[in-house]
């Protein structure tokens, strides 16, 4: 959960922005697939954009 925390306090972010954090494309890839799975985070679909929801587990 290396950039949970980071993405906690953005509380809605891009794929953009997660590319930028993680300085990959693959590894922001990778942290979306893994995080959404154990459902840390969730897509949202709003104007042909990707907002990525993050949900507070701790707190």
């Amino acid at each position: 959960m290396k950039y949970y925390e980071e993405l906690l306090d953005l509380q809605t972010f891009t794929r953009t922005d997660l590319v930028k954090l993680t300085g990959s494309e693959a590894a922001a890839m990778s942290l979306i697939y893994d995080y959404q799975k154990k459902g840390y985070i969730e897509r949202s679909f709003v104007r042909y954009q990707i907002a990525i929801i993050v949900h507070s587990f701790f707190g």
